[in-house]
């Protein structure tokens, strides 16, 4: 193992055949008509997956933005009829650490550097499934925080070492929630449940941003019952067996 964030890039990456199948992220562009789920998901249940619209975060906050500068983004769909339970989910994609390694990922992986090609609407399965049968979120309000900061949702700083990408995922995700909160009413009722959480780079935000969010909506909503979904985070708190093998984050 010669990076550990090149083998978790490897497998962290929706691109990735396996990945891809097991979140069921299928991205939709369709014209200025939203397209209802059965015009747009082919299995053989259509409530296995819903269907949300996206969100520019830039207009949040001006630096709610991805590595190349250009608007982070979240996907968005409120219950039909209301709900007092929100599903807010960080999406997975590895991450880099230096120029070479961001470099190479800005080719292999564009879409986790720059929100250039998101389309308007974003299908997804698994917890975000639109029926019972399939998750018990199904009837939450649902928010999907796409990941173009390439720093595990956690960074906040502009150009480093004179890099042309700037980190800015803790930026995002406070920008998400305050959109949440701003526009659609998260936390506006103290027996509110939301279920934060992200699947691997995506989990390991979520992992250090939870707390915050949780005092945050204490303080200002006076709303206490956030509940932690951590998929894979991949986060060890131990010593690595070869550390001298290891580079970019080291524990």
């Amino acid at each position: 193992m010669t990076s550990l964030l090149g083998d978790i890039s490897s497998i962290t990456s929706p691109d990735h055949p396996d990945q891809k199948e097991s979140l069921g992220v299928q991205n939709l562009n369709p014209d200025s008509t939203p397209l209802q789920s059965e015009d747009i998901i082919s299995d053989d249940d259509p409530f296995m997956k819903d269907t949300l619209k996206r969100v520019w975060l830039n207009e949040t906050d001006p630096l709610a933005v991805c590595n190349d500068g250009s608007s982070a983004a979240l996907y968005w769909r409120k219950k039909e009829g209301g709900s007092n339970k929100w599903l807010i989910y960080l999406e997975a994609g590895g991450q880099c650490y230096d120029e070479a390694s961001c470099a190479d990922r800005q080719i292999k992986m564009p879409t986790f550097m720059s929100s250039e090609s998101y389309p308007e609407y974003m299908s997804i399965s698994g917890v975000f499934a639109a029926d019972e049968k399939y998750s018990t979120m199904h009837d939450a309000n649902k928010a999907y925080l796409k990941y173009c900061s390439s720093d595990g949702h956690m960074g906040n700083v502009d150009y480093p070492n004179g890099s042309e990408y700037q980190f800015r995922g803790e930026k995002t995700v406070d920008a998400m929630i305050e959109y949440l909160i701003a526009n659609k009413s998260l936390g506006s009722s103290p027996s509110d449940l939301v279920v934060f959480g992200g699947f691997s780079a995506g989990a390991r935000g979520a992992m250090v941003h939870i707390d915050k969010i949780s005092e945050r909506l204490l303080r200002q909503k006076g709303m206490n019952n956030v509940k932690g979904l951590l998929d894979s985070p991949l986060y060890l708190d131990v010593e690595p067996l070869y550390p001298s093998n290891l580079t970019g984050l080291n524990y």
